[in-house]
């Protein structure tokens, strides 16, 4: 969600929360057929009854040296560990929506240009909402989760 704090300070405080973390949160570039580069473009810390949980909106560029046009690709991953367990952190990924397509400009999700930022609320001990949010707060894509229902 939008704030005072920068990403580089919000990124400071999920690891500070979340040891390990910053690890699944850095930036990234590919280069096989396609060339695809991500990086994080918010996140957010949230600590309940029973999990330690961070929430990132990620926005991808991909393109191809033949085709020449730019495709980006925005979604939201979840990072959490139950509190007192010092095991691996668990990761999932929302699917990936096309906002700017390579092809058809008709395609793109103009209404989604905007939410830039990342929402999380507790629902209960172990169920969060996140989602796509714009600088006023307003809701994009919204995702449900109850984590007790993820295997360990």
């Amino acid at each position: 969600m939008k704030t005072e704090k920068t990403l580089r300070e919000k990124l400071n405080e999920a690891e500070v929360n979340l040891s390990g973390v910053s690890k699944q949160l850095e930036p990234y570039e590919r280069a096989v057929d396609r060339h695809r580069n991500g990086s994080i473009e918010d996140v957010e810390y949230l600590e309940t009854d029973l999990y330690q949980i961070v929430a990132a909106k990620w926005e991808e560029h991909n393109w191809s040296l033949y085709e020449g046009a730019v495709q980006w690709e925005e979604w939201l991953s979840l990072h959490y560990r139950r509190k007192g367990y010092d095991g691996k952190i668990k990761q999932l990924k929302t699917e990936k929506i096309v906002t700017r397509n390579r092809y058809d400009p008709k395609k793109d999700k103009t209404y989604l240009w905007s939410h830039d930022f990342v929402s999380i609320q507790s629902l209960g001990p172990s169920k969060i909402e996140i989602a796509w949010v714009d600088e006023a707060g307003n809701k994009g894509p919204i995702y449900e989760l109850d984590l007790e229902w993820l295997k360990w």
